[in-house]
């Protein structure tokens, strides 16, 4: 018998979930920051590197006058056009492989 909680997650899952957790320190901006997750810690670290270089060319083009919070903002909304341009090509090619089939 599996126990479920209310998410639909049962507590195997939960426990299996929690002993493949890596746990890493990354700086960022000068803050340090506890990331956790089930991905590498190689991966966690060049997705934070990916942010750093997005973070690191806003602040060049604004000759560092904008304050953390601003560059956070800006960096926010660049990753997300760059998700939002890269789901829409997604669906368009995923409509083109439907559509020769």
């Amino acid at each position: 018998m599996e126990l479920f909680k209310e998410d639909g997650w049962s507590l195997a899952m939960i426990e299996r979930k929690e002993a493949e957790e890596n746990r890493i320190i990354v700086k960022i901006m000068g803050d340090e920051y506890v990331i956790r997750g089930t991905d590498s810690p190689e991966y966690i670290e060049r997705v934070v590197s990916y942010v750093e270089g997005i973070i690191d060319a806003i602040n060049e083009s604004q000759n560092n006058k904008l304050n953390k919070c601003q560059v956070a903002v800006l960096a926010a909304l660049r990753i997300a056009d760059e998700l939002y341009k890269l789901r829409q090509e997604y669906q368009y090619l995923d409509d083109l492989l439907k559509e020769s089939k």
